[in-house]
């Protein structure tokens, strides 16, 4: 991004404070708990405290049982039979420590759920906690510190929840521009959560922070997220890769390029159907959401601000990208507030697109538009776009679009000397001024009629290629397993 888009230091102050919180949260079980995470365990219950005797327990526990630990420290990989419950007296009170390249916690997915409550994980093996079987498995008021692997995974599997759950990776904003985006489970905790082909997922306040290469991975699965979010991790703070998935009220923010290209806060791909609701997506060294490819998707009061890259961008697809409702910000974003490239229609309702930087981004021409569509219709209603420095709307219609596809209503346009309001162009030509649904406020007035009636129109964007989308495929075609057979850089 150019200089002239300086970030708030508040930013890496906040960051810090959560990821090296998180660093230091895997050497030490004593942390302090959140409000969500207090333990309404029975002390009076029998404990263990024992890894042997840890390790019987579970091997004869029957489906409906709880095996209690105690308040202590536990090293070793356990097993939970499905139907059987886990359970220590706190995240701040029981840990169970995981060394060598070993899965901390595997919970049997049965008929009944099996269930992992109240403990801190602290893991340098290959999962925190792996979901196996074909059934259900709840994770309840979990932290999972991790080192190397993968904080939880789950494959094939009917249900999974996961309630007031931590996950927690090394990356700090000190080391976070020498990750490199191909770094392997192995070498480090590159991923704080991966689902692949489960059926129902449900998570409820889950925070995934400090991983390095994804916050959260999800595959072909129908996942509601409630609460929570991902914060300062490396390449890609969540994706949502085919399946569906209706998120709430996340804070997906902070996401690091490292070494790699094109980070996100979010990510929807592959054909992924997808309904938002009070997400914000923020202070990304790249995008806040990127779409590629993805499904039918519905954004109801999206933040998308101060974002290195663009606040959305979307590309390839027919279907619709709707953006609504009067939370609806786009604002302060270098390079565009939304690109959308070859997407079917690009609906916007409700919301306004401000203060939009101009900047380059590798291998696409300096821009700085609140809305920029590529071959891609268009429609405007009830939208505000202020002091953009390229422009507020811009079009490229391409050879297939006319002006016809392109509605405005009760649009707003204002800005400075020397930047659009509104225009459209076609193969590079500009078009015949639009009039119907536009108020033009200042400088823009001029500046777009004397755009209409040039000769030369303005550059646009092409087709991007995150590091993160072949990655995802690679574990979408291989499973889990393909997360560790990767090369090594």
């Amino acid at each position: 991004m150019n200089g002239s888009h300086t970030k708030v230091a508040g930013r890496f102050f906040l960051q810090a404070a959560l990821v090296l919180g998180a660093a230091a949260g895997a050497g030490c079980a004593m942390e302090t708990v959140a409000p969500h995470e207090t333990s309404s365990e029975d002390l009076s219950a029998t404990s263990i405290c024992d890894a042997t005797q840890l390790a019987s327990a579970l091997a004869s526990a029957t489906s409906g049982s709880t095996v209690q630990l105690g308040e202590c420290t536990v090293t070793g990989s356990f097993t939970v039979p499905a139907g059987v419950t886990l359970a220590g007296r706190g995240v701040a009170r029981t840990t169970l420590v995981v060394t060598g390249d070993t899965v901390g916690v595997s919970l049997t997915a049965g008929a009944a759920p099996s269930v992992l409550r109240s403990v801190t994980v602290r893991t340098d093996g290959s999962f925190g906690v792996l979901v196996t079987g074909s059934g259900a498995a709840a994770v309840r008021n979990v932290r999972v510190s991790a080192t190397r692997g993968v904080g939880i995974g789950a494959e094939d599997v009917r249900s999974v929840e996961l309630t007031s759950v931590r996950l927690m990776g090394p990356v700090t904003p000190e080391s976070a521009g020498i990750i490199n985006p191909n770094a392997l489970p192995v070498q480090t905790a590159t991923h704080g959560l991966v689902l692949l082909r489960v059926a129902t997922a449900a998570f409820t306040a889950v925070q995934v922070d400090g991983f390095a290469a994804f916050g959260a991975l999800i595959i072909d699965s129908a996942t509601t997220w409630n609460d929570g979010g991902a914060s300062g991790n490396v390449g890609t703070g969540a994706m949502v890769w085919g399946g569906s998935a209706t998120l709430r009220d996340l804070a997906l923010t902070g996401t690091f390029r490292g070494l790699g290209d094109h980070p996100s806060d979010l990510v929807l791909a592959s054909g992924a159907r997808t309904s938002t609701h009070d997400v914000r997506v923020t202070e990304s060294e790249g995008f806040g959401l990127l779409q590629d490819g993805a499904g039918p998707t519905t954004h109801r009061n999206l933040v998308a601000t101060w974002n290195d890259a663009g606040g959305v961008w979307a590309q390839k697809g027919g279907a619709r990208l709707t953006l609504l409702g009067p939370g609806t910000a786009l604002d302060d974003n270098a390079h565009a507030g939304l690109v959308a490239i070859d997407v079917g229609l690009v609906s916007v309702n409700d919301a306004h697109a401000n203060r939009t930087l101009l900047a380059a981004l590798e291998g696409i021409a300096e821009a700085g538009d609140a809305i920029q569509l590529v071959r891609t219709a268009g429609s405007l209603s009830s939208v505000s776009l202020a002091d953009n420095q390229r422009a507020g709307f811009f079009a490229e219609l391409g050879d297939a679009l006319s002006a016809s596809h392109y509605s405005f209503t009760g649009v707003t346009v204002s800005g400075g000397e020397g930047a659009l309001g509104l225009a459209l162009q076609k193969n590079g030509t500009p078009l015949t001024l639009v009039t119907a649904g536009v108020t033009r406020l200042g400088a823009v007035a001029a500046t777009d009629a004397a755009f209409a009636e040039g000769l030369n129109g303005l550059p646009v964007a092409g087709i991007i290629n995150p590091n993160a989308l072949p990655r995802a495929q690679r574990v979408a075609t291989g499973g889990l397993a393909a997360l560790f057979e990767q090369e090594p850089y």
